[in-house]
């Protein structure tokens, strides 16, 4: 008895035997054959697909197969753009019982649950140790070893639009003592050497407050209770090969963040915000992207790799080979040294 299943990788069919060979099939072996033979009562299906190059055959002594390589490769690469193309297409479909708003809070929900759920609300400090990289139209314009100290605050009332809940402290070389930048929640910054500490200047502090609050991970750590806070679903489509979610994240300052969720992990891989250019009275396209997650501890995930652009050329490269949290970071590491030296002027 013979039936054929139609659109089996293009073409083919599927044999049911009432017999089969009591010696079974060599690997490798042609079975187009079996078909035909004369073989035992026992069972024996057979597979074949001509599109695929792959045939099949499940005997009294296991499953022998044989590929046709150079198919099986074509096979292979439209497998996979039809798997995407079909999470898609089904993501869409699921999208259409709720309203943008609900698709982008439940994407931010699923976001949070992959970060590591409470675990990942509930981080205190990070450190964060590798090599950073920062470029100039295009190349590299400086590589230094660097540990990046971060610690979240808590302020008593409701949240407040604008406010920095975060101390930062950016050390380079191996001497982390000998040249950091330190961030506070006033907020305030110093660029510290060895010569002494020496105020930032507003255009910088401004850009590091700007990039701290619209960050998708401090939103999502810090900003969520802010009033106005909003998500708007914008569909779904493909980045760099894998199907991602999109997110308009707006918060209580109006200015809204547009994240791409990957859609297998549900993690953050990339965000994009304008930041107003006071001196062409314009707006910077800021991205960021984020990759190579690993969980730090606790369950909480982050990523490895994060780089940054703006208006298309890549500023900025971080690659830890180490990150911590919840090492309870002591206050003196966010403050200036009793004995620096306060350097003014340029």
């Amino acid at each position: 008895m013979k039936r054929t299943i139609p659109g089996f990788s293009g073409k083919g069919g599927l044999d049911f035997n009432a017999e089969a060979r009591r010696g079974g099939v060599k690997r490798g072996e042609d079975i187009s054959r079996l078909k035909n033979s004369a073989l035992p009562p026992c069972l024996c299906v057979y597979l074949h697909s001509e599109s695929s190059g792959v045939n099949l055959a499940v005997g009294p002594k296991g499953v022998h197969t044989s590929v046709n390589a150079a198919r099986m490769s074509a096979c292979a690469t439209k497998i996979l753009a039809s798997t995407i193309l079909l999470i898609i297409l089904t993501t869409g479909l699921a999208f259409g019982a709720e309203t943008a708003e609900q698709r982008g809070k439940r994407v931010v929900d699923e976001a949070i649950a992959a970060l590591g759920g409470d675990a990942f609300l509930r981080v205190q400090d990070r450190v964060e140790s590798g090599r950073a990289y920062s470029f100039y139209n295009g190349r590299i314009s400086g590589l230094s070893i660097a540990a990046i100290y971060t610690r979240y605050l808590s302020h008593t009332g409701p949240p407040v639009i604008g406010r920095l809940e975060v101390e930062e402290k950016e050390a380079f070389g191996r001497d982390e003592n000998s040249g950091f930048v330190l961030f506070t929640d006033k907020p305030e910054g110093w660029d510290v050497t060895f010569r002494g500490a020496r105020s930032i200047d507003d255009e910088r502090l401004v850009s590091y407050a700007d990039n701290t609050l619209h960050n998708i991970f401090y939103m999502l750590r810090k900003r969520m209770g802010e009033p106005g806070f909003s998500y708007y679903s914008k569909g779904s489509d493909l980045y760099e090969n894998r199907p991602v979610n999109i997110v308009d994240i707006t918060g209580g300052d109006d200015v809204t963040v547009t994240v791409y969720f990957d859609g297998f992990t549900k993690l953050p891989t990339r965000q994009i915000h304008k930041l107003r250019n006071k001196e062409y009275h314009d707006f910077d396209k800021l991205v960021s992207a984020y990759a190579k997650y690993r969980d730090v501890g606790g369950g909480v995930q982050w990523p490895l790799d994060i780089r940054r652009e703006r208006n298309g050329d890549k500023i900025y490269e971080m690659f830890s080979e180490s990150v911590e949290v919840n090492k309870g970071l002591r206050d003196e590491l966010f403050h200036l040294p009793g004995n620096v030296k306060i350097l003014t002027g340029k």
